[in-house]
């Protein structure tokens, strides 16, 4: 065991999942206390912690001295985050058969949870027959350990699964045409990676959202110029407020060569600023930021499930272009950089020597956010930039899809060393990383899953570079870099949180 993945494990041994599972294990059989396995105790810690890269490197190391209860669930586990939906389906399934009599209703519901979130994405009628039955028995034989409150909520969970599987089988297959792959498409001057886009026979302004968790999002007005075929309709909440949505399907988008034909669309009711809270409306200075995101929340934007069926997205910051090439096979990736968890993109980015599993969302302006819990966690290896103590009256404004918001300046890190994809990343003095203000209800939900948050203009600062995004891989490269030796790699990664 190297010396990084034995640091991991005693950082984390103590979790609270970690406690729980470890009871389960001793009530149900699955060994005494002297027994568990070292192999074991960290996947169980790792998966607790949703530390995902390193579970696949632990996994690597350690795989053969698991027991084969954990080794099938960190399989399924570990198919899952990296998008490879139908075999982590097969292997839950697998787990399930198998053990499900040594597993407490707690951990079944987990699994009975990442299933069904496979099968919605596949549409694998084989797999949801087999769990939409499975799971109705389980309800059926109401386990004393179930409460009335408990199982009417799992009856309305499977009738909501069901409504989902019969919408996903109602929509027409999605198809992709590539006429000429690797010819790329200008990237308009904005913070974020606007394109011109024809859905339809209209053309608008397109922005790239990896943050976005719908195939296609737009406004009513728009949906309803284009042309958009609406199914169902919906209510969400937002600033405090009730906002109407629909659910449709729009016939064809065009990206340069590139075509795409029936895919799915959430539209929201006018701008999402409808309900913009009063107290910020009334602020002078707001006025000109709220017309810039009126603006840019009113086009439309392709979202990260679009892009993954897609498969490849090229930015050549070069030619200023993006491009979608052709897919390859996966028998070379051994290792993956890039995972999603709870329908969010992540990477891994070294910042003075620790290790962080960052979302990726091209849609935010920002240049990279930690979240105020790994900040507090990690507090004494990184160095916080002087307040301007002159200056403490002034007001920062926030403005996104999840709301609004005023604060005082955030703090940022003092000229933090940033590496990613094995290289060290310049940036200006305006490139800053701003830590997260502490029980914010917009962050906690931005970061949920994760260390921290990449937008565009991290993306932007690695100038002249090609960066591939292959979503049927998981990884995220730089074509014309050289991959560097396993030796290099160890020297880069040498200092982590773990140590």
């Amino acid at each position: 065991m190297n010396y990084r993945m034995e640091q991991l494990h005693k950082s984390i041994m103590c979790s609270r999942l970690y406690t729980c599972l470890l009871f389960f294990l001793l009530s149900v059989g699955y060994g005494r206390a002297q027994t568990l396995s070292y192999a074991d105790s960290l996947i169980i810690s790792l998966s607790e912690n949703e530390r995902f890269f390193e579970l696949e490197d632990a996994y690597n190391e350690v795989g053969q001295d698991l027991s084969p209860f954990w080794k099938l669930f960190c399989k399924a586990e570990l198919e899952k985050v990296f998008n490879r939906s139908e075999e982590s389906s097969r292997l839950l399934i697998e787990f399930i058969e198998t053990y499900r009599d040594n597993v407490t209703p707690d951990f079944k519901n987990v699994l009975y949870g990442m299933l069904f979130d496979d099968i919605i994405k596949t549409g694998n009628s084989h797999h949801y027959q087999w769990v939409y039955k499975d799971f109705s028995q389980y309800i059926e034989n109401n386990p004393d350990s179930l409460s009335a409150e408990t199982l009417a909520m799992y009856k309305k969970s499977l009738d909501v699964v069901k409504e989902e599987y019969k919408k996903k089988l109602a929509y027409p297959s999605i198809r992709i045409i590539r006429e000429h792959p690797n010819q790329g498409v200008p990237l308009l001057q904005d913070p974020n990676p606007i394109i011109m886009a024809k859905l339809n026979d209209f053309s608008y302004p397109t922005m790239i959202d990896t943050g976005a968790s719908d195939y296609l999002l737009m406004s009513n007005e728009k949906a309803s110029e284009i042309g958009v075929r609406y199914y169902s309709k919906g209510i969400r909440g937002r600033n405090d407020e009730k906002v109407e949505f629909w659910r449709g399907l729009i016939d064809s988008i065009q990206i340069g060569t590139l075509k795409l034909y029936n895919i799915p669309v959430h539209i929201e009711d006018s701008s999402p600023f409808k309900n913009f809270p009063d107290s910020l409306k009334k602020k002078k200075e707001l006025v000109e930021i709220i017309k810039e995101a009126q603006r840019k929340y009113q086009n439309p934007i392709i979202g990260l499930p679009l892009l993954e069926k897609i498969g490849k997205v090229q930015f050549d910051f070069n030619k200023n272009t993006i491009s979608f090439p052709r897919e390859s096979d996966s028998s070379n990736i051994n290792k993956h950089n890039l995972l999603i968890i709870e329908k969010r993109l992540c990477t891994q980015v070294n910042i003075d020597n620790v290790l962080a599993t960052f979302g990726i969302d091209t849609g935010a302006d920002l240049f990279a956010t930690l979240s105020n819990d790994f900040y507090r966690k990690n507090k004494d290896l990184f160095s916080i930039e002087e307040m301007d103590t002159t200056n403490n009256d002034k007001i920062v404004f926030s403005i996104s899809l999840y709301g609004a918001k005023e604060y005082k300046p955030p703090l940022y890190l003092k000229n933090p060393l940033i590496c990613f994809l094995d290289r060290r990343i310049n940036r200006d003095n305006k490139q800053k990383i701003e830590v997260a203000k502490k029980n914010d209800f917009i962050t906690s939900v931005i970061f949920f899953g994760h260390d921290g948050v990449l937008g565009y203009p991290f993306f932007r600062s690695m100038k002249n570079q090609t960066i591939l995004f292959d979503f049927k891989n998981m990884v995220i490269t730089i074509p014309t870099q050289k991959t560097r030796s396993n030796e290099t790699i160890k020297t880069f990664y040498n200092h982590s949180i773990f140590e």
